[in-house]
């Protein structure tokens, strides 16, 4: 019997040098990790002091222009009013300009013609009968927006560009109108006249029979509301001689 407590005695003081053993083992891990942590902060810390003296140098430099920025303000001031005298010194001597601004604002008014036209289709209540009324400023989207040639070679870029805005401004027109179902519809050149949507406003002849009865130009496009046609489209088409003798 006192056999069995002796072995129970060093199992039980066994057991608790083993726990306290595990516990000094995990308290030596978090210490090596706490000291690692610590190198790392050092080391960082380390870093920045490295870099302390170009912050304060940077920092030396803004303080400097924050100082002398309502001086620069004052010379950029002064810089930009020299400038735009400048530039509007010249473009009044340039002998391009009246040309330049004659193009401008034809092409400004064009667009902003345009823009009305759509807007009072969209807010006109019968399309039919706003189509019907407005028949000559909805034909205008088939007219190449073109404006007047200069004889100033250096202007012809311009002349260019501002045509390719007039170009795209009709593009949207066009389009803004088709989506409220008001269409524009132009025959194909040397294509048979069609009767169903388009008029005969005039005839060219023609000694090649092939061409009899043919679209030879258009005067003006159709245009629809839906597939309603509003206004037929006027051609000039191929007569023979023997035709327009009659």
């Amino acid at each position: 019997m006192e056999e069995w407590q002796e072995q129970t005695r060093k199992l039980a003081a066994s057991d608790v040098g083993f726990a306290a053993g595990l516990l000094v083992a995990q308290l030596l891990q978090v210490v090596q990790q706490l000291s690692e942590r610590v190198a790392a902060i050092e080391k960082e810390w380390q870093s920045w002091r490295e870099q302390l003296p170009s912050f304060i140098q940077m920092l030396q430099a803004l303080q400097e222009v924050v100082r002398i920025l309502p001086q620069l303000r004052v010379v950029l001031e002064k810089t930009q009013e020299q400038l735009a005298q400048d530039f509007l010194s010249r473009w009044q001597e340039w002998q391009g300009a009246p040309q330049a601004i004659e193009w401008a604002s034809r092409t400004l008014g064009y667009r902003q013609s345009l823009e009305q036209l759509v807007a009072d289709a969209e807010a006109a209540t019968e399309k039919e009968a706003f189509a019907r009324a407005n028949s000559t400023r909805i034909e205008s989207l088939d007219i190449p927006f073109s404006l007047p040639l200069s004889d100033q070679s250096e202007l012809e870029w311009l002349r260019e560009a501002l045509e390719r805005e007039g170009k795209i401004a009709q593009e949207e027109a066009r389009k803004r109108l088709e989506q409220i179902g008001i269409s524009l519809r132009s025959p194909e050149i040397g294509k048979p006249f069609e009767n169903t949507w388009q008029q005969i406003v005039d005839g060219k002849k023609t000694d090649d029979p092939s061409k009899n009865d043919t679209v030879a130009e258009v005067r003006a496009p159709a245009i629809f509301v839906g597939e309603k046609l509003i206004r037929p489209a006027q051609v000039v088409v191929w007569k023979g001689t023997s035709r327009l003798q009659r």
